[in-house]
């Protein structure tokens, strides 16, 4: 619901709550789609270049200029759509798969240089990586994404904390995103 109140305004269906069945675990997940908008494409075209060299298809990149980007905000983002933490390990994952490992390296090296916090890539599988953020880099990261607070309650549990207070102020993040 976090992301369906920021992007309200751009909304073309309703939002629709669904359980999805994955194992044994039944996990609720909300669906919307947006309108199209020139302030959509300029993004997609930053994330999904057509590639030359391969009859101009669109290849997914981290954009040489993201480190104008990279903020708490940011990092918040990426851990509220593609990360997850393993208790386990104290260990926070960034799903970043789909991207080529240089660029995977090269967005761990802006969150280095951006918000001073240290991100190991690390091989997942069949030539994908991953970030992950280990040690007293969890305890910054949480620090990172909950001061303002720029992750919703609901989703706290991907950094492996448990909300004490479920109301978010929206108006707050909006001058930052």
């Amino acid at each position: 619901m976090h992301l369906s109140n920021l992007f309200e305004p751009f909304i073309e269906t309703g939002v629709n709550m669904l359980d999805v069945r994955l194992k044994e675990t039944i996990h609720s997940t909300v669906r919307f789609k947006t309108i199209i908008t020139p302030v959509f494409l300029t993004y997609y075209n930053l994330f999904y270049p057509p590639d030359p060299s391969n009859d101009n298809k669109r290849v997914k990149v981290v954009p040489a200029n993201i480190f104008i980007n990279v903020t708490a905000v940011t990092l918040a983002h990426l851990i509220l759509g593609d990360g997850n933490f393993l208790p386990s390990r104290n260990l926070i994952r960034i799903f970043t798969n789909s991207f080529i490992e240089s660029d995977v390296r090269f967005l761990s090296q802006v969150i280095l240089n951006n918000l001073g916090l240290y991100t190991e890539v690390t091989h997942d599988r069949n030539g994908q990586f991953i970030l992950c953020i280990k040690g007293e880099n969890v305890s910054r990261t949480r620090e990172l994404v909950t001061e303002a607070p720029f992750m919703h309650p609901s989703i706290l549990y991907r950094i492996g904390v448990n909300p004490v207070n479920n109301k978010f102020n929206y108006e707050s993040i909006l001058d930052m995103i």
